[in-house]
């Protein structure tokens, strides 16, 4: 299973035994972290910043299947220095799994917006 994934139809994506987790509809930095928070079913001490959100991702203890999966449903327009923020503490936590066969995250995305995901990732 790759890390990062572009598909046409994010909103159907599935993998069979995985824990997905869908972000949609997301307008701010605020938006996005509450709502993967949800969506990941984050403890309740989880505070709605870039270094909870990576400190949790690479827990995942309450998440029982190994393969977890965050599809985002659309592109998202934030600022660039959001998207290279939330990015970076995706990749890090990507990198945080592979040293543990426990879980593994995969990042999905529209295909339409594979060129911005992957210039991004190429500036970080």
């Amino acid at each position: 299973m790759e890390e990062i994934k572009f598909v046409e139809e994010p909103d159907s994506y599935y993998v069979s035994e995985a824990f997905i987790a869908h972000i949609s509809n997301v307008n701010s930095k605020e938006d996005l972290l509450k709502q993967i928070g949800e969506s990941l079913h984050f403890p309740k001490y989880y505070g709605f910043n870039w270094d909870a959100l990576s400190e949790c991702l690479k827990d995942l203890s309450w998440i029982t299947q190994k393969n977890v999966v965050i599809v985002h449903d659309k592109t998202f327009a934030f600022e660039e220095t959001v998207f290279k923020s939330y990015f970076q503490v995706l990749l890090d936590a990507t990198e945080t799994w592979k040293l543990s066969d426990e879980h593994f995250i995969q990042i999905v995305f529209p295909e339409c917006s594979e060129i911005l995901v992957r210039s991004i990732i190429n500036d970080l």
